[in-house]
């Protein structure tokens, strides 16, 4: 009878198993060697250069059903030797460095429309306002229910999120330097070379950890991109209103464009962005410096890291970056790449009296010079180095080192990713 009951179990199963289904494990093994001898913050005669080597560990499980799909992405993030249980007899590990980088339902409602509940990646448009940021190893992921729907030409995203520390009985105690809610709603549609997107997005930080009263910020804005070969053409522009996080009014805009064209085996792009500020001057009690939030710095502002943190970096004054670029394409497997960047403040910020005398300073920041090299070794594998260099204004000595005359800055890494498929199944 047992034996029976275990059989007709087994039939029931087979027959309730989907007429398509898609398993897929994916590994990704990221090791990275940096030397950094004034990245992100500059050097002096008193400072020491840095050498370290970084490693992210990512496996990620995806099943697709008919009406279903469902990834649970697993990381391990580290620097070589960052261990906590050792002795002198061996290194034995720890798990703080143990993370889930995704964990997502995803319910396709129709062959147009689907619901995607859980942590999960945002990254549309040209990244401004809301990325992946893969650079860093940990990557970035949002906690969100996000609602789409998409045809041949036109795309719609609508997304909501609260965030909570852990299970309250009563309250809502929240940091009040963490976002508490990001929304937004999105569309997109293309005109054959033309895609232009539209974004309003609602972001909230809370007055104080135990208030319940939550500070909002609107941005409104579009993207827009022409891409028709040899040219692609871009920009985009944001305006915020509503409260900073210290309750203070805004009127804010964020404003990019770029410019490029392929030459045979090399491309050549110009470009400028501006974030708006608040000049030391500024008697009208708002706040104007743009927060970009959640959006790409590593890939726009300068790989050195200087401006990841803008409102420190440039004390409120906002971020103008000019920029030149020209890729090489020395073999189908092989490229290398140079950004130059020239970095001013937006606005005069106001500096304390021993460097200034009590006025404004000059808005020239610096220049920096990013040199990558790509390497496709395999299609599984990807070989990148990278140099670059910084040459500091006397205002960004002001601002990150108090004056004092700062070393010209350098950075150099190498880093292999390998990111193998290790199962795939399908049935139809």
């Amino acid at each position: 009878m047992k034996r029976k009951n275990i059989l007709l179990s087994l039939f029931f199963l087979l027959i309730a198993f989907p007429l398509f289904s898609q398993f897929k494990i994916d590994g990704e093994f990221r090791p990275r060697a940096e030397y950094r001898d004034g990245y992100k913050l500059l050097g002096t005669e008193e400072t020491s250069p840095a050498f370290f080597i970084s490693q992210r560990s990512r496996l990620s499980f995806t099943y697709a059903h008919d009406w279903y799909e469902t990834n649970i992405s697993f990381q391990d993030i580290r620097v070589w030797g960052d261990t906590e249980l050792y002795s002198s007899t061996g290194v034995y590990g720890d798990k703080a460095s143990t993370d889930i980088h995704e964990a997502w339902l995803k319910l396709n409602t129709s062959e147009n429309t689907y619901f995607k509940i859980g942590r999960q990646v945002f990254a549309y448009d040209d990244q401004r306002l809301l990325a992946g940021r893969n650079w860093n190893q940990n990557g970035l992921a949002y906690d969100a229910l996000l609602f789409g729907y998409k045809n041949t030409n036109n795309e719609f995203n609508a997304a909501f999120s609260y965030n909570n520390m852990k299970e309250n009985t009563s309250g809502n105690n929240f940091p009040d330097d963490k976002m508490v809610s990001l929304s937004f709603i999105r569309y997109q549609h293309q005109f054959n070379n033309l895609s232009a997107s539209f974004l309003i997005l609602g972001s909230g930080y809370k007055k104080s950890e135990t208030s319940p009263t939550v500070y909002l910020r609107g941005t409104y804005g579009s993207y827009l991109l022409f891409n028709n070969e040899p040219w692609k053409l871009s920009a985009s522009f944001y305006y915020q209103n509503g409260k900073n996080k210290y309750g203070h009014d805004v009127s804010a805009f964020f404003a990019s464009a770029r410019a490029g064209r392929a030459i045979a085996k090399w491309g050549v792009s110009l470009g400028m962005d501006y974030i708006s500020g608040n000049a030391y001057d500024n008697d009208d009690d708002k706040d104007h410096l743009f927060d970009i939030m959640y959006g790409a710095r590593h890939k726009y502002y300068g790989l050195m890291a200087h401006f990841s943190n803008i409102p420190t970096a440039t004390a409120g004054a906002g971020l103008t970056d000019a920029l030149v670029s020209v890729s090489w394409q020395m073999h189908e497997k092989h490229n290398i790449k140079m950004d130059a960047h020239y970095f001013m403040l937006s606005q005069n910020p106001y500096a304390p009296g021993e460097y200034t005398n009590g006025e404004s300073l000059d808005k020239n920041l610096g220049t920096e010079v990013d040199i990558v090299y790509t390497a496709k070794l395999h299609k599984d594998v990807t070989l990148n180095a990278g140099l670059s260099t910084f040459i500091a204004e006397e205002t960004m000595e002001v601002l990150q080192t108090g004056g004092q005359k700062a070393e010209t800055a350098y950075w150099g890494w190498l880093m292999i990713s390998i990111k193998p498929r290790l199962f795939y199944h399908q049935r139809n």
